[in-house]
């Protein structure tokens, strides 16, 4: 080889070696951001919304989220929630909940990756009193035998609950119920403690995604490299660990990611931009419409090793229900395919006798394309079966969509902002 062929063969292998090894990082940092953004994206929501409150403890919702609500995407106004953000590495912790004299409730218990590993509620355990040991996965001590024991996969448990609030007028009755849910160390229950009192409900203005948005690669996998080594991943996912070792993420030390060369950090950052808009896209494009409706019937909850589903829901509905409690119909596109906005006014209509086949209730909540509620001059985000709504001669309901105030029909209007927007069906 002469010497001026030499230093180009070298220089195009160097960018070739470059070249392939920036595509392995980038492919294996785009499964890694998929895999990790539930378990980030939680740890980020605790911090939002109880941080510095004791943890244990429950924190009531006394009234519903309006537009300045930024916490969850997708939040609604059908119920108030009671939410609790558990640490199980001491002691098991009981749950008591009291009777509801059949009215819908329901407190699924998820673990730090999203997963929904139990729900305790109307659906599961009917609607009388009960008391409930939540155990973590490393508890080795016993636990009382007329209780129903519940492990959980992971020693952080989030409870999302759910009370079936019939509009403001209701608000009272539910807040009457709220302060007989209540969680307790093991060990003080057994000696006759009570739950103590819940802390305030308030929340700080944080939003975790814009969180995640402004980090940078690095960041990111460092967060989540620490976060896995308190919560673990299960066997199932053994895989994953595999391709994120060859990242430098393990579960070991409090800070188990060490800080990547120039390149690697440059590679990182870019399989997170890119995976992150990729998945937007995806939701936004890639999903099957029935009839124009987005419709999940499993897999929410119980993901699995499925971490594309996993990490799509946690970013447009983190906290959801799996199928089995409720389902939610959502679009952001009208009958011709053509994207929701407040510029145009839409009709959602119900034939007669047809409205969503429920066991408790169904609504329909309005959301800008962010999926947060949408300011209105009414003050109204949601309509359902429990509103006074005008139906149809016919027997038939239509719900109007539209930023301006109709001239008819103001009962069954949902106001629109001016720019896009998204529509979610509850089904409880």
């Amino acid at each position: 080889m002469s010497t001026l062929k030499k230093p180009l063969f070298l220089a195009l292998l160097l960018l070739t070696v470059t070249a392939v090894y920036g595509y392995k990082t980038v492919k294996s940092g785009s499964e890694a951001y998929l895999f990790g953004y539930p378990l980030v994206l939680m740890e980020l929501t605790r911090q939002a919304m109880d941080g510095g409150k004791p943890v244990n403890r429950f924190s009531h919702k006394t009234e519903f989220p309006d537009h300045n609500f930024r916490n969850v995407v997708r939040p609604n106004n059908d119920t108030l929630y009671s939410i609790a953000w558990l640490d199980l590495s001491e002691e098991p912790l009981v749950l008591t909940v009291p009777d509801t004299a059949g009215r819908y409730y329901v407190m699924p218990l998820m673990d730090a990756w999203t997963n929904v590993f139990a729900t305790v509620g109307k659906r599961s355990y009917g609607t009388g009193a009960g008391e409930f040991v939540i155990v973590g996965p490393q508890w080795q001590g016993s636990t009382p035998t007329d209780m129903e024991v519940i492990t959980a996969p992971t020693n952080m448990v989030w409870i999302i609950g759910r009370i079936q609030t019939n509009g403001r007028a209701d608000i009272a009755n539910v807040i009457a119920l709220q302060q007989h849910f209540g969680l307790a160390p093991l060990s003080q229950f057994e000696q006759g403690v009570r739950p103590a009192a819940a802390v305030a409900g308030e929340a700080s203005s944080d939003d975790p995604y814009q969180q995640i948005q402004a980090m940078s690669g690095t960041e990111y996998f460092q967060l989540m490299s620490s976060l896995m080594a308190e919560q673990p991943p299960t066997e199932a996912d053994a895989p994953m660990l595999g391709k994120l070792a060859g990242l430098g993420i393990s579960m070991t030390g409090s800070a188990p990611m060490e800080q990547p060369g120039p390149l690697d950090a440059l590679l990182l950052n870019l399989a997170k931009n890119l995976t992150d808009k990729g998945l937007k896209k995806s939701l936004e494009e890639g999903r099957e419409l029935e009839n124009g409706w987005a419709v999940q019937r499993d897999t929410i909850g119980d993901y699995g090793t499925n971490y594309a589903v996993r990490a799509a829901v946690a970013m447009i509905g983190l906290g959801a229900l799996p199928p089995a409690e409720a389902s939610y119909p959502n679009t952001a596109r009208d009958s011709e395919g053509g994207l929701l906005s407040g510029d145009h006014s839409y009709r959602l209509h119900f034939p007669a006798g047809q409205t969503p086949p429920v066991n408790a209730f169904w609504s329909l909540t309005m959301y800008d394309e962010d999926g947060f509620l949408v300011a209105n001059p009414i003050g109204r985000y949601t309509l359902g079966d429990r509103d006074k709504l005008t139906f149809n001669k016919d027997g038939s309901l239509d719900f109007l969509v539209r930023h301006d105030t109709p001239t008819a029909g103001q009962s069954n209007w949902l106001p629109a902002p001016k720019g896009r927007l998204a529509l979610t069906v509850r089904l409880y």
